[in-house]
This record gives C-alpha cells, sequence and structure tokens, in this order.
C-alpha cells in the first residue's frame, strides 16, 4: 500500500507540473500572437511609410523640373531681349 500512495503522490506531481507547463506554454503563445499582430501593424505601417517616400520622390522631381524649365525659359527671354532688340 506505501508503494501505491507514493504512485498517486508522484502522479498527482507530475499532473500539477504538466499543468504549470501548459499554462507557461499558454502565456508564450498569447504573447507570441500579440507580437505577430504588433509586427503586422508595423509591416503595414512601414508600406504605408514606403508609399510616402515614392510620392516625395516624385514631387521632388517634378519641382526640379519645373524649376529648371522655368530658369532656362527666363535666361533664354532675357538673352532673346538683348540678342534681338539691343537698343531699347
Amino acid at each position: 500500500m506505501a508503494t501505491d500512495i507514493d504512485f498517486t503522490q508522484i502522479l498527482e506531481r507530475l499532473e500539477q507540473k504538466i499543468d504549470a507547463q501548459a499554462e507557461k506554454l499558454q502565456s508564450i503563445d498569447t504573447r507570441l500572437a500579440r507580437m505577430e499582430e504588433k509586427n503586422d501593424g508595423l509591416s503595414n505601417q512601414l508600406e504605408k511609410i514606403e508609399g510616402n517616400i515614392d510620392r516625395q520622390d516624385n514631387r521632388l522631381w517634378t519641382y526640379l523640373a519645373t524649376t529648371t524649365v522655368t530658369l532656362l525659359g527666363s535666361l533664354l527671354a532675357i538673352l532673346g531681349r538683348f540678342l534681338l532688340f539691343p537698343n531699347q
């Protein structure tokens, strides 16, 4: 009978340890799910930022091209005035 009690106590302790490990595993799974959600959110934000950078880059090149054309046009107009109408 003593061995039966020992085995039942051992089994109870093992079950308690298994339950504790299961709880820890559940906690880890919950944290992992939260981290995956945060990672997905960060990925979405990064995609938005990359889209904004692309748009800003396009705006910059448009601004530079427009400014260059305007400056060249103004320079040609000034040179044309002095070359075509030098006495006025």
